[in-house]
C-alpha cells in the first residue's frame, strides 16, 4: 500500500519527454488506445519513453496477469530508489495509458493496458512483419548513398533559411511554402517588414538535436495537412513507426497506405524524411533519417550547453579576453549562424574570425536573440583546447551588460497633476495614489504628482469628493 501523487517529478530518472511523447500526452484515451492496437506504434514508442519509464514498464509487462489483475503499489514502486523517480516515471505511463490506476479506499494498484502489453510481449518474442507493401521490382531504384543525401539537403536548406538566407532567394535550395509558413506559425520566423528574421525561439530551436528539430516542424505540418483531424494524425504517427522498421534503399507502394500518410507524403519529402522522383511517383522510399525518426527521440530533445544540433555542423570555438573569435569550421551553416551575433572579419575554408562587439550583440538583441542564448551556444562550441571549457568571464559579462543597457529606461503613460493649494491637499492625494500603487512620480517641493494612467479617473473623483482644491 501507498499513496500515488501525480505531479511529474523530473529528478532522478526524470528525464525529459521528447516532443513524441510530448505529442501524446495530449491525446485522448481512445485514439491511444487504437494506437497501441499497432505493434510498430508499440515498440516505436518503447523507444521514444524515457528511460526510467521503460525500466518500470518491462518490470511490470511479464508479471502474471499484469494487463488483467491489478498489480500492487509496493510491486510497482520497489525497484525506484526514491518516491520522486517512481512518481515521474509512473505518471508519464498513465498519462499515456500505457499503465492505468485503480483505487480501493486506500490500497492503490494498477494494470497495463491490455492491447499495449500483448503486442509488446509478441514484438519481444517474434519478429515484426514488413510493415508496408514493396513495391514492383521493375520501378525505380535510388541507392542508400542518394537517400542520405536527399534527407540531408532537405533538412539542412530549411536550417539555412531559418538562420538567414535571403527570403526572396529564387534557389532551388529555399524550402516549400509550406515549411515556410509552418516557421512561422511555430514562431521560428517573424516577418519584421524588412523581410522573415529568426525569432529568440527560433535561434533556442537551432540548438535542439536534429531529431527534434524534425519532430517539432513535422507535428505542425502534419496538423495543417490533417486539418486538425485526431484520425489522420493518428495514421500519420503510425506511419512513422512503421517506416522505423522498413528496409534501406527499398521502395513501397504508396497506394497501400492509409489517406493520413498519403496526404502528408509532400510534407515528409519536404522534410527528407522520404524520397519520390516525382509527384506522380506511387512509390515512395524511406531515408536515413525517415526510418531513424522514432528510434532517436528518447533523449528528450531538449536544449543544454552539450546538446547543440549536429545538423549545423562540427564547430570549435576558441573566444579571447579581447573580445576576438575564431571559429574552426567548415560549415557555412555555423559560419551563418555566428555572423548573427559575431562582426566577421575573415573566413577561410576551415577557419572564421570575427569580433564580438556592441553592435554585433545589440543586432542580434533586436532580432530577438538574448544574451543567455548567446552564452550558452559560445560555452557549448568552447573548443577543447581552451584552459576552460567555457568562454572567458569578461566576455559573458560584457554581453549581459550590452543586453541591459537595452532595457534601461523604460515608458509608461500618466496623467500629471499640480497647483494644489497647499501641502496637506498634495500629502492626501498622493497618499492615496500611492496605496493604490498608481503613483509614477511626486515632487512634495513642487506640488506635482504623476500617477498612471488607468488611475487618472480614480484620482480626480478622490480629489473632487474631498474637495481638494
Amino acid at each position: 500500500m501507498g499513496s500515488e501523487s501525480r505531479g511529474g517529478s523530473r529528478e532522478g530518472g526524470g528525464q525529459l519527454p521528447g516532443p513524441i511523447v510530448e505529442e501524446l500526452l495530449g491525446w485522448e484515451s481512445k485514439e491511444l488506445r487504437l494506437l497501441y492496437k499497432s505493434r510498430f506504434a508499440v515498440c516505436g514508442l518503447l523507444r521514444a519513453i524515457p528511460p526510467a519509464c521503460r525500466h518500470l514498464l518491462m518490470r511490470l509487462l511479464y508479471l502474471p496477469n499484469s494487463d488483467s489483475s491489478p498489480i500492487p503499489y509496493d510491486v510497482a514502486r520497489a525497484s525506484f530508489e526514491s518516491d520522486r523517480s517512481y512518481q515521474t516515471a509512473s505518471t508519464q505511463l498513465l498519462d499515456l495509458r500505457i499503465m492505468e490506476r485503480e483505487a480501493i479506499g486506500s490500497v492503490i494498484s494498477f494494470t497495463l493496458n491490455a492491447a499495449f502489453a500483448e503486442n509488446l510481449r509478441k514484438s519481444i518474442s517474434m519478429d515484426l512483419e514488413a510493415p508496408f507493401q514493396r513495391a514492383d521490382g521493375s520501378s525505380e531504384s535510388v541507392s542508400e548513398e542518394q537517400l542520405e543525401s536527399f534527407g540531408q539537403k532537405k533538412w539542412e536548406s530549411v536550417l539555412h533559411f531559418l538562420v538567414g538566407m535571403d527570403p526572396n532567394s529564387t534557389s532551388t535550395t529555399k524550402p516549400p511554402k509550406a515549411i515556410i509558413k509552418a516557421l512561422r506559425r511555430i514562431n521560428l520566423l517573424n516577418d519584421t517588414g524588412e523581410g522573415l528574421k529568426i525569432t529568440s525561439k527560433g535561434f533556442q530551436f537551432l540548438l535542439r538535436d536534429p531529431y527534434s528539430q524534425v519532430w517539432v516542424l513535422l507535428l505542425e505540418l502534419v496538423n495543417s495537412v490533417s486539418n486538425g483531424s485526431i484520425k489522420a494524425k493518428r495514421e500519420v504517427l503510425q506511419f512513422l513507426f512503421e517506416m522505423n522498421y522498413s528496409e534501406p534503399g527499398v521502395g513501397y507502394n504508396i497506394s497501400d497506405l492509409k489517406d493520413g500518410p498519403v496526404e502528408a507524403m509532400e510534407a515528409l519529402v519536404a522534410l527528407g524524411l522520404v524520397y519520390k522522383s516525382s509527384r506522380q511517383s506511387n512509390t515512395f522510399f524511406p531515408t536515413k533519417v525517415g526510418r531513424r525518426l522514432v528510434a532517436n527521440t528518447g533523449s528528450g530533445g531538449r536544449t543544454d550547453e552539450k546538446n547543440v544540433s549536429a545538423s549545423l555542423g562540427t564547430c570549435e570555438i576558441i573566444v579571447e579576453t579581447n573580445f576576438r573569435l575564431y571559429a574552426y569550421t567548415t560549415s557555412k551553416l555555423q559560419v551563418d549562424l555566428i555572423s548573427m551575433f559575431v562582426h566577421m572579419r575573415t573566413r577561410l575554408p576551415n577557419l572564421a574570425v570575427g569580433h564580438i562587439t556592441n553592435e554585433s550583440v545589440r543586432m542580434a538583441l533586436r532580432n530577438g536573440i538574448s544574451a543567455e542564448q548567446i552564452i550558452a551556444y559560445l560555452n557549448a562550441h568552447a573548443s577543447s583546447r581552451c584552459r576552460s571549457e567555457r568562454i572567458p568571464s569578461n566576455v559573458s559579462q560584457m554581453i549581459r551588460l550590452w543586453e541591459a543597457e537595452k532595457d534601461r529606461v523604460k515608458t509608461k503613460s500618466g496623467v500629471l497633476f499640480d497647483k494644489f493649494e497647499t501641502e496637506e491637499a498634495f500629502d492626501m492625494v498622493e497618499k492615496y495614489a500611492f496605496e493604490m500603487d498608481a503613483k509614477l512620480w511626486s515632487s512634495r517641493i513642487l506640488k506635482t504628482l504623476v500617477v498612471a494612467d488607468g488611475a487618472a479617473d480614480q484620482v480626480k473623483t478622490f480629489i473632487k469628493s474631498n474637495r481638494i482644491a
